[in-house]
């Protein structure tokens, strides 16, 4: 694992010198340089430093002037600002234009000011190395969303390319296949594919023919009714999926169904002028509701008319 690199900007060469072994003793890399401008222009040919510590008093280009270019270029630079004296309106100005801290040059013989800028130095590291997580987050995030649009776009073209009755019918076919082998039949020896024969009605050309013992034939042409799966597919809730063809939400016992109960069922209600409906609420389960008119007068049997009226005719 590589030292983090901090950069030193002071036109002091002493304190400069003081600095640098400053981080050399608490494993940094160090750079020096006199002037903002230097710094600026490494910065465009070399890595970015984990952090900057830069002079506010300096010929030229000064501190603030410094802050100002390099966050216009590098905005995730964290730079802390020093100076000798400890103003309010300077540190405010430094904050306003990017700086990450403001240390007062240590002088004092306690060390608290080794101290401020020992820890001032290690949470400018820390935000350097969650910027460049963020950043590579973002980037896996970016490539996880282009990949999934691909996929969505493949699963259309999937989709579309199983609702044309041509391809529904070749990967039927090579459904069928997969079968017979899985059985251990063999082309040529126990089946044909595609073989055309006379039949009663002309030409017939099934999908495959499998041969039996004693010269007999079963004549197999494979259907592949993607139709409704597909639009239970698509539907936009459980609850509207439920009632198609073929559909089976997560199971609750060990009994395998078809999926056609609940679509049949509804059929009927609705044959019958009434409905089937169901409704969920999370931690409750699901309610079906079956409405269903009172049968109408004309429906009723010539039986029951002549049972009626018998009820109320006198007995002779």
């Amino acid at each position: 694992m590589s030292k983090p690199y901090i950069a030193i900007v002071d036109d002091d060469s002493a304190f400069a010198s003081y600095l640098r072994t400053f981080l050399s003793l608490r494993g940094y890399e160090a750079r020096c340089y006199t002037r903002g401008d230097e710094l600026l222009a490494a910065m465009k040919q070399t890595e970015a430093p984990d952090a900057v510590l830069l002079d506010v008093m300096m010929p030229g280009l000064d501190g603030m002037a410094t802050l100002r270019a390099l966050k216009a270029t590098r905005p995730e630079a964290q730079v802390i600002m020093l100076s000798g004296r400890n103003q309010a309106s300077t540190i405010v100005e430094a904050v306003r234009a990017g700086a990450t801290d403001y240390v007062v040059k240590p002088d004092d013989p306690e060390g608290l000011g080794e101290i401020a800028l020992d820890v001032a130095i290690k949470n400018a590291i820390e935000k350097t190395r969650l910027v460049s997580e963020l950043s590579e987050l973002r980037q896996q995030l970016k490539s996880v969303n282009e990949t999934q649009a691909k996929l969505h776009d493949a699963t259309g073209s999937l989709v579309s390319a199983l609702k044309a009755p041509a391809v529904r019918g070749r990967w039927g076919e090579m459904q069928l296949r997969r079968v017979v082998e899985l059985a251990g039949m063999l082309d040529h020896c126990d089946f044909d594919e595609q073989t055309t024969l006379a039949g009663v009605d002309g030409r017939l050309r099934p999908d495959m023919i499998v041969h039996l013992p004693g010269g007999r034939r079963i004549v197999v042409d494979a259907k592949t009714p993607l139709g409704a799966y597909l639009e239970a597919r698509e539907a936009p809730d459980d609850q509207t999926r439920v009632f198609e063809e073929f559909v089976q939400l997560k199971q609750t016992s060990d009994v395998q169904g078809t999926g056609l109960g609940l679509p049949i069922s509804r059929r009927l209600a609705e044959l019958l002028g009434g409905s089937l409906n169901v409704t969920s609420v999370v931690g409750e389960g699901s309610r079906f509701a079956l409405r269903l008119p009172p049968r109408p007068p004309e429906a009723v049997t010539l039986s029951e008319r002549e049972l009626s009226a018998g009820a109320h005719e006198p007995v002779g």
